[in-house]
C-alpha cells in the first residue's frame, strides 16, 4: 500500500483530502503527503485545497474550548501605552 501512495498523482491526493471526515484525518493524510517529492506548484495547490476544506469543516470541540484569544486572563489587563507611545 505504501508503494501505491508514492505513485498517486496530485488529484488523487486532493480527493483524499476532500473525503476526509475531520481535521485529524486531514492532518494524517498531509503527514503522508509531505515527505514525497512534489513541485512547489503542487505543494501550493495542496495547501490551498486543504485550508479550504478545513475552513468548511464545522469547529471541533477542542477548537471551541480555546476561545477567540481575545479574553484577558485573570490578573492581566491594560498596562497602558507601550514604550513608543510614552515618548
Amino acid at each position: 500500500m505504501a508503494d501505491t501512495k508514492t505513485t498517486m498523482n496530485l488529484s488523487e491526493w486532493l480527493s483524499r483530502i476532500t473525503r476526509a471526515k475531520n481535521r485529524a484525518e486531514v492532518y494524517a493524510i498531509l503527514d503522508e503527503f509531505r515527505p514525497l517529492t512534489w513541485t512547489d506548484n503542487e505543494r501550493s495547490q495542496m495547501s490551498k485545497h486543504y485550508m479550504k476544506i478545513i475552513d468548511l469543516m464545522p469547529p471541533e470541540e477542542s477548537d471551541e474550548d480555546k476561545g477567540s484569544g481575545n479574553e484577558n486572563k485573570a490578573g492581566e489587563g491594560d498596562d497602558g501605552p507601550v514604550w513608543y507611545e510614552k515618548m
